[in-house]
């Protein structure tokens, strides 16, 4: 891990940032990161680390499509959890997947309490649980009102989930006495 860490931190950093700025990770940084690290891998561990690195590519692919499909993400989010699969493999990515999914929770409330959307917040989650439960689907991503306005950046919160991992990985939490 002491190895992969800075550059998975840059990573994440640089997706963070443009999801932030722009509201896209861009394919230009994700589909790179992951074949070079696929390409390490290879390179180290040979055909156990292709599959290693193919393993943690499609969980971290798997765990987010279905939110991506249901349009409460974009494809760059799913596709950098991918990329991060490919980097760390099966197992932490798993791990990622959680602390991104307990600080992602944490910031979209916070979003949600310090945004003007606040206000409507129930009445809209009203709506939607109302549509699900009458025509047994999702409000389409034009039609629900809890997605207007300027979308949640979730690359940011992937990022944390990864800066957690890596600094449990790393032992960090140890040094300061945590």
């Amino acid at each position: 891990m002491t190895v992969i860490a800075p550059p998975l931190g840059v990573l994440v950093a640089i997706c963070a940032f443009t999801d932030l700025r722009m509201q896209k990770i861009p394919n230009v940084i994700t589909l790179p990161a992951a074949l070079l690290a696929m390409g390490l891998h290879a390179y180290h561990a040979g055909l156990q680390g292709v599959y290693l690195s193919l393993g943690g590519w499609g969980l971290g692919l798997a765990l987010l499509i279905l939110p991506y499909a249901l349009n409460a993400m974009g494809a760059g989010d799913v596709k950098l959890l991918a990329a991060i699969g490919a980097v760390v493999g099966p197992l932490a990515v798993f791990i990622i997947f959680l602390y991104t999914a307990i600080i992602g929770a944490f910031y979209a409330l916070l979003y949600r309490c310090c945004t003007r959307t606040h206000r409507r917040f129930l009445g809209d989650g009203y709506e939607t649980l109302k549509h699900l439960v009458l025509f047994h689907r999702l409000l389409p991503a034009a039609n629900n009102p809890v997605n207007n306005g300027k979308p949640l950046c979730y690359g940011l919160a992937i990022a944390a989930g990864t800066y957690v991992y890596i600094g449990e990985a790393l032992g960090l939490y140890r040094l300061i006495g945590a």
